[in-house]
């Protein structure tokens, strides 16, 4: 951030969201860190980084912390070396999903850990796991334990909110989501949605998330195309059918979806299919 005005800009605007994750990757190769296995998130680094923020005199009210919904993957070069800080040689085999060396979704990681049977390595210090498995695949993640530790640290600080990308990440049953929000429960706000007057004519079912690897849509449904400028079409499609007004779900999770609404172009839609990254009280 060198040569930036950081107090005087984010002065003219209502928070910074600060990308607390894509810390490591697979660029480390070609800069001073080097070809070191890292995790892409952890609590040490964040706090070096939102000692910039507070050097600056930025308030912490005005910060969010980032929470991702993925992580970063590598090859090892030397499967008996996996600890943070060991050799890799590029990223990652592709994920089924996401198919993209470096980079695995929550969901993918979830199914690595049962299909393998694996118990994750937990980095408490820095608030973080990690997995190996097929010898020298590597990725570190956030789940419920970390998303809490990081939210105290949050807290703490007394910051602003959270950023979270991506629910279009997350397990169909969106196990991170519910990770973030505990002890709160998904069911509990789709039931507080469900009381909501512009949502009482909603049908809920209307909508669904495609599985990964499927294409297309099944007679009656018809794919959704249409999003607003700040929200971003990802992996899944969501799909509608019968032209229902827009489903209970959308309000189910978090209260400015509500905004979606003024948009007459789309009848319904389902939150594991978008990209969320705005700004999430705590």
């Amino acid at each position: 951030m060198q040569h930036f005005d950081i107090k005087g800009s984010t002065s003219y605007v209502d928070w910074v969201s600060v990308m607390s994750y894509d810390l490591h990757g697979t660029w480390d190769a070609n800069d001073p860190i080097g070809d070191h296995v890292l995790a892409h998130t952890n609590l040490t680094e964040i706090k070096d980084a939102l000692d910039l923020f507070w050097r600056n005199g930025v308030p912490a009210t005005k910060l969010n912390l980032g929470l991702g919904f993925y992580g970063r993957s590598f090859q090892l070069t030397d499967p008996g070396c996996s600890a943070p800080g060991c050799l890799f040689k590029g990223g990652a085999s592709p994920g089924p999903c996401t198919k993209n060396s470096g980079t695995l979704s929550y969901s993918e990681i979830m199914d690595v850990i049962k299909q393998y049977s694996l118990t994750p390595v937990y980095d408490k210090e820095n608030a973080v796991k990690y997995i190996t498995w097929n010898k020298d695949q590597w990725v570190s993640f956030d789940d419920k334990e970390t998303f809490q530790q990081k939210i105290k640290f949050a807290n703490d600080l007394g910051l602003g909110g959270l950023l979270i990308w991506a629910l279009d990440l997350d397990t169909p049953d969106l196990q991170a989501l519910q990770g973030v929000i505990y002890p709160k429960t998904i069911s509990a706000l789709q039931s507080q949605a469900d009381t909501v007057n512009q949502w009482q004519s909603a049908n809920g079912g209307d909508c669904r998330g495609t599985t990964c690897g499927t294409t297309g849509c099944i007679p009656g449904e018809v794919s959704l195309s249409v999003f607003h400028s700040y929200l971003q079409y990802s992996y899944h499609p969501c799909l509608f059918s019968n032209g229902q007004a827009v489903s209970k779900q959308l309000n189910s999770l978090i209260p400015f979806y509500q905004r979606i609404k003024n948009d007459t172009n789309i009848h319904c839609t389902d939150s594991n299919s978008l990209d969320f990254h705005n700004h999430v009280p705590m």
